[in-house]
């Protein structure tokens, strides 16, 4: 055991895999946060008023779960055990840092070696991309903008523009050949929320069908 106020250059030495990350250092709120990695997992680091704010980065890898799956299991908690104390004990954060690399290896064996049924995500995707696009297309025959202010005609071709580009992003996807991790995140947007891509009832295409309605 070994308590320490904060991981430092000085305190790592014993340990063979852990490192300073200089790469992982950011700025927030005139805060200054250090990056380390422990055999590849980012930690990221502060010390103000005798508190230190601590975080065992699981989100900055590569991963092919998603952070839903990640945040179901118990190894998540110890990322911030350590995030708001005065001190803490630098062999058990190494141990910590063991169990969640050995947790995160475990479920991306399992994700890469599951294959997920994109059917119902393609058949839904092509149904929402013909909705968007016939409220964009209604909206340019229908929006009387002869009868508008500049700044309603401005705003509204700013949302025009907006779902124009979701409209040709979700065209070009390939739900085949993307990422095993994508795959999971669209599949958990539709059960979870009805939509893979383009929300029948989002804010730009609310706006441009209300703008009809109201002419």
């Amino acid at each position: 055991m070994k308590i320490v106020k904060n991981i430092s250059i000085v305190n790592i030495r014993k340990f063979e895999n852990f490192v300073r990350r200089e790469d992982l250092d950011f700025a927030d709120d005139g805060n200054y946060f250090k990056g380390f990695s422990y055999k590849g997992m980012p930690i990221t680091t502060l010390r103000a008023d005798n508190i230190t704010y601590l975080s065992i980065c699981v989100d900055y890898l590569k991963n092919e779960f998603t952070y839903n799956e990640w945040m179901q299991t118990q190894e998540h908690e110890l990322c911030e055990k350590f995030n708001g104390v005065s001190d803490f004990d630098i062999d058990e954060l190494v141990e910590n840092i063991e169990t969640i690399l050995a947790k995160v290896s475990e479920m991306n064996e399992v994700a890469m070696n599951e294959e997920i049924d994109m059917a119902k995500a393609k058949v839904t995707l092509a149904a929402e991309i013909e909705h968007a696009e016939q409220v964009v297309e209604n909206f340019k025959s229908s929006f009387k903008w002869y009868e508008s202010d500049e700044y309603k005609i401005k705003r509204l071709i700013d949302y025009l523009k907006s779902e124009e580009q979701k409209i040709k992003i979700a065209k070009e996807i390939d739900l085949d050949t993307i990422s095993k991790k994508q795959k999971r995140e669209i599949a958990e947007r539709l059960t979870n929320r009805g939509y893979v891509m383009i929300n029948a009832d989002d804010f730009y295409i609310r706006e441009m069908s209300n703008a009809i309605t109201r002419c």
